[in-house]
């Protein structure tokens, strides 16, 4: 067994790749943020998605961090999305 770097756990080259399609096909995309994993199965509470908002976070998830890690050990590029639960509860306030 070794261990893994997990500094930065999405593919930058991936990521790229992902963006500038979307812009090609004028989706709406947000490019950068940070990520918070959240344990489920629910999602979160008006609370909880508000401080996550006041630290800074900008995409809430709850599979991503597992998944992350799995594909790290196999060596398979990834890049994550994110629920708009938090983005939907501050554009309703």
């Amino acid at each position: 067994m070794a261990h893994i770097a997990f500094a930065d756990p999405i593919c930058e080259e991936l990521r790229q790749i992902i963006l500038a399609k979307a812009r090609g096909l004028k989706l709406r995309v947000h490019d950068g943020g940070t990520y918070v994993n959240m344990e489920g199965p629910a999602f979160s509470t008006r609370a909880e998605s508000l401080a996550n908002h006041q630290q800074g976070h900008q995409v809430i998830g709850m599979t991503n961090l597992g998944e992350a890690k799995c594909a790290r050990e196999a060596e398979i590029a990834l890049c994550h999305h994110g629920d708009g639960d938090r983005l939907r509860l501050l554009e309703n306030r």
